[in-house]
């Protein structure tokens, strides 16, 4: 029995976890369902707290190159001060809101090369914690999808999708999703690209574009740019009238 407890300790026949989610296609705002299921080890041991987080990568820049780190889009605990037998099972459900700012990771029905999961964390007292970590799918809301399909209509093409660490007005997070577009044969040679932001809110979002213009006259001899930043905001009850195609357009100057 004492070398079960060592063995425990250091993580060896410890407790494991497996985490297992009710339906993974999600949209920010919406509800995800769950179960913990523990298994317990070679020895008793003591669950301090149980925490679940979703995740994803978040590009910064450094120096001429660039990093990808781990960032956290919300965490709750969902269970604490447990006590698992050595072999016992034990199932925890859990029901918990998707932040509105979650990243898309599946756009005009097609999944994009962007991880977003669920990171199940079991704190052990004097043990090595047990892990789970499980993909999860994020559509857009109706009025964001409204949205990406306007530009596709517009001649737009899905380029790539990012996250990237910066500061927009109005956003919870130190970072944020670019899904950026090329522009179509209507708009060659006055747009090199277009990346689309959004701000979800529980009513209403915003729609921010970082457009980059083509430079015309003295500049475009040496490849220059012209960024602009344009946005508009919408509320979601007036997703279904509202004229898309029209207020990109009016946005990006077009």
């Amino acid at each position: 029995m004492v070398l079960n407890r060592i063995l425990a300790s250091v993580g060896i026949s410890g407790t494991k976890v497996d985490t297992r989610i009710s339906n993974p296609n999600l949209t920010p705002g919406g509800l995800l369902r769950g179960t913990v299921n523990l298994l317990g080890g070679a020895a008793d041991q003591a669950i301090e707290r149980i925490d679940i987080a979703l995740e994803t990568y978040a590009k910064q820049e450094v120096g001429d190159g660039e990093t990808r780190q781990t960032v956290v889009i919300g965490a709750e605990a969902v269970a604490s001060a447990l006590q698992i037998k050595a072999g016992q099972t034990m199932e925890i459900p859990f029901e918990v809101r998707v932040p509105w700012d979650t990243p898309l990771n599946r756009l005009h029905g097609h999944d994009m090369p962007l991880s977003v999961y669920l990171r199940t964390h079991v704190h052990l007292a004097n043990a090595v914690d047990s892990g789970d970590k499980d993909p999860v799918w994020v559509s857009p809301l109706p009025a964001q999808g409204m949205v990406l399909d306007a530009m596709q209509r517009l001649g737009f093409r899905l380029h790539k999708v990012d996250v990237e660490y910066g500061q927009i007005r109005g956003a919870r997070l130190p970072f944020f999703q670019e899904i950026e577009y090329l522009p179509g044969p209507n708009y060659y040679g006055r747009l090199n690209e277009v990346e689309v932001t959004f701000i979800n809110r529980p009513l209403d979002m915003d729609v921010i574009f970082e457009v980059d213009h083509r430079a015309r006259g003295f500049r475009s001899m040496f490849g220059g740019h012209d960024d602009e930043i344009r946005s508009f905001r919408v509320a979601y009850e007036d997703a279904q009238r509202t004229d898309f195609e029209r207020m990109i357009e009016r946005a990006l100057r077009l």
